[in-house]
């Protein structure tokens, strides 16, 4: 399922790249050379995407011994990235666009033209957050992210556009060579906060911060039925990387506890978290109690 989601965000970011790109220079619009931006983001990031899903399941090896799961928040961390660029530098030439008034072409053309992109980023965007769901894929949740900002875009500027020509056809010819570059504006803003929240998270798991609270609650809950008189948990470390979860458990046990004891104590802990967390790379270490 995250092969085909990440073709279909290929194909599909070429599509609505080529359509708005190819109105945007027919009608001299800035929004719509930010919606192409965006697109031209996410095709860059489809591409990223599917050079680390395939490194993602290569198992470690002797250069990366804990794996390959952070090329996932690395590629989550980079389009995330992109798409604060992508704002800041169309806001620019928004503001440019108002200092230098300049009435774009063709209200009718773009407001045809973003309806089609409208409905065919809705579809995209509906598999994707499903198969984000499915796969509990951070890099797919940051392209159904991303693809939700591109057709929350596609909606409003429909609606601008459609404005524009009203207004147009109206004969308020002062106004309407406002409309493009204030949509513009106001897209960059709205959609600046979303990828700020997710550089956050990505980032978290790229310097090994600890997973939410609700997994380390249950693994602490795991780990305590474990716990009594003769097993103390000494200390718990814990870290994410894309999908995958790190534990590293040290309990306090007897003197007298034999290696092959211990040995099934590891087990029965390493197979409880497992059933929580399959994908989890579990350490359980023993130190001896002599007191």
């Amino acid at each position: 399922m995250q092969f085909f989601a990440i073709r279909l965000s290929f194909w599909g970011s070429i599509l609505i790249f080529l359509i708005s790109l190819t109105i945007a220079l027919a009608t001299d619009s800035i929004t719509l050379i930010l919606d192409a931006s965006n697109n031209l983001v996410i095709l860059a990031m489809a591409v990223l995407m599917g050079i680390a899903a395939r490194k993602i399941s290569q198992p470690p090896d002797e250069n990366y011994n804990f794996g390959y799961e952070k090329f996932e928040p690395l590629a989550a961390l980079t389009q995330s990235a992109l798409i604060i660029v992508v704002c800041l530098v169309s806001l620019f030439f928004a503001i440019q666009d108002i200092i230098h008034v300049d009435d774009m072409k063709s209200y009718d053309l773009a407001a045809a033209g973003t309806f089609l992109t409208l409905i065919i980023g809705v579809m995209i965007t509906l598999y994707l957050y499903r198969a984000a769901k499915r796969t509990n894929s951070s890099l797919l949740h940051a392209a159904s992210l991303h693809w939700l900002m591109d057709t929350g875009m596609a909606s409003l500027i429909f609606f601008g556009f459609s404005l524009g020509l009203i207004l147009q056809q109206l004969g308020f010819t002062t106004i309407t060579p406002y409309v493009d570059p204030v949509m513009a504006i106001l897209f960059s803003i709205i959609f600046i906060s979303l990828p700020l929240k997710e550089l956050k998270h990505d980032l978290a798991d790229l310097l090994d911060a600890t997973p939410d609270k609700k997994v380390k609650e249950k693994v602490n809950k795991i780990l305590g039925a474990y716990k009594n008189n003769s097993y103390k948990l000494h200390h718990l470390r814990t870290r994410r990387a894309g999908q995958k979860h790190f534990f590293e458990a040290c309990f306090i046990v007897p003197g007298d506890l034999s290696v092959a004891k211990t040995d099934e104590l590891a087990g029965k802990i390493e197979k409880d978290i497992k059933s929580y967390l399959p994908q989890s790379d579990i350490v359980i270490n023993f130190r001896v109690n002599n007191i």
